[in-house]
């Protein structure tokens, strides 16, 4: 979304979604590119009941039948909404923002979260995960993913390794 202020970013996912008569939503958190955004994303719009799988930083939205479109558009738009681009990012080169992305999980998420004995796949290249916008290479899928099996709450993870460079 290119809008600079937060009144033409709704407008513009208004247009996108197609919503009419937008509602009223406050931020539960900024993201930044490449971030946990569309994990964040997923979970939101799971909260609200709609079929979706989150894996490997994407997420998809199994079947809808037509009669729910209208409902999950603006679903979709209150979720992202909830869940923006931080502004500071929001007019940085995406390509910028995903190599300082990649240098903080390589330098800081990896080792934080391996101190909770968790693993996380050897990272591509940067050239490698720039290609991929980021999405090839999710850490924090992964630890998620041993979360089940483990003794550890996600949020204890989450609040010691943050999956996202401190905004600022």
């Amino acid at each position: 979304m290119g809008g600079s202020t937060r009144e033409e970013f709704l407008a513009e996912l208004a247009v996108m979604y197609g919503i009419e008569d937008p509602p009223p939503v406050e931020v539960v958190r900024e993201t930044i590119p490449g971030g946990d955004g569309l994990r964040l994303l997923g979970e939101c719009l799971q909260e609200r009941g709609w079929p979706v799988d989150i894996e490997d930083g994407g997420i998809t939205i199994r079947e809808v039948p037509v009669e729910q479109q209208d409902a999950l558009n603006l679903d979709q738009y209150i979720c992202d909404a909830q869940y923006p681009v931080a502004p500071e990012y929001a007019n940085v080169p995406v390509e910028d923002s995903l190599t300082a992305h990649y240098e903080y999980l390589v330098e800081e998420y990896v080792p934080c979260v391996a101190e909770f004995g968790f693993t996380v796949s050897t990272p591509p290249s940067l050239e490698t995960f720039l290609a991929g916008q980021g999405m090839g290479w999710v850490p924090g899928a992964q630890v998620y993913d041993q979360i089940a099996s483990s003794d550890v709450e996600w949020s204890e993870v989450e609040e010691r390794c943050p999956q996202n460079e401190p905004l600022g």
